[in-house]
């Protein structure tokens, strides 16, 4: 059974609406396409219909009141994975802990060292909870 789980820039949810998407680095469009096995020129609405298809909460799929603690880390000005990612999941009633490093961008790569450490000690804490 889980006792936590970190989650370093990993999106969710807005991260799959169309005007998000639409923003995405051509690249990471191009490795989405191949993954859904699209065209690169596919039609545009075909590939924000697959991109919201890996949405976790159109349906309130993931709303629980018994999920385990969550740890998300990001940079505030991460391009890939709206940083108000965080913030959404707290509004969906996910109880959270956030590490936010305000001049960094995605996965916090600047700062890995240090929220590599925090990261191990904050699981350290939640396995002395079972223990």
């Amino acid at each position: 059974y889980l006792v936590g789980v970190v989650n370093t820039g990993g999106p969710t949810h807005l991260t799959f609406k169309p005007e998000w998407v639409d923003k995405l680095p051509f690249g990471l469009k191009l490795v989405l396409k191949k993954m859904f096995r699209l065209d690169q020129n596919a039609d545009n609405q075909l590939f924000f219909d697959k991109c919201w298809e890996l949405a976790l909460f159109k349906n309130g799929d993931l709303l629980s009141k018994d999920h385990v603690p969550i740890l998300n880390i990001n940079g505030e000005k991460d391009e890939v994975v709206p940083i108000e990612e965080i913030a959404f999941l707290q509004k969906q009633g996910i109880i959270q802990d956030s590490l936010i490093f305000a001049d960094d961008r995605h996965v916090a790569s600047r700062n890995w060292g240090i929220h590599t450490k925090f990261s191990v000690d904050w699981m350290k804490r939640k396995m002395s909870i079972i223990s």
